[in-house]
């Protein structure tokens, strides 16, 4: 047991910021399939978050392969693209929050549209940095 610990402590920070991402990219789904009838962008946000992940499982698997370079890049393509259509889907709630009406969105989602977006953006941040990571 006290080997498994001493092993995962000496893994590269690329490793815990791939890590980083899988979890913060996972943070979201549950309020995006709760959420998914109020808006059709968030089917797209759902699908391109999922693509991340695999294509950070892909990243976990081969970590030193010829192709892991672009699977890094593809995934922050994806999870920007799910950042993306997440709060385009979001704007209509966020707009009415900000003057006061009940027009085109939900008011009472902004604090969770904002928190969740924020975490999107965290993480597609964190998968920029950890494509600086990966060796040619």
């Amino acid at each position: 047991m006290k080997d498994w610990f001493v092993r995962l402590a000496k893994m590269p920070v690329r490793f815990w910021l791939q890590v980083a991402v899988v979890i913060l990219s996972i943070i979201p789904i549950a309020y995006i399939c709760m959420r998914m009838s109020s808006s059709p962008e968030y089917p797209l946000a759902l699908t391109f978050v999922f693509l991340a992940i695999a294509s950070e499982a892909v990243l976990f698997v081969f970590p030193e392969k010829k192709f892991s370079g672009y699977l890094a890049i593809l995934c922050v393509i994806f999870l920007a693209l799910a950042a993306c259509y997440f709060l385009c889907g979001g704007v209509l709630s966020v707009v009415d929050y900000i003057y006061g009406i009940k027009l085109f969105g939900d008011a009472s989602q902004f604090s969770a549209i904002l928190g969740y977006g924020i975490v999107m953006v965290v993480s597609t941040i964190v998968g920029i940095v950890c494509c600086f990571f990966v060796k040619d």
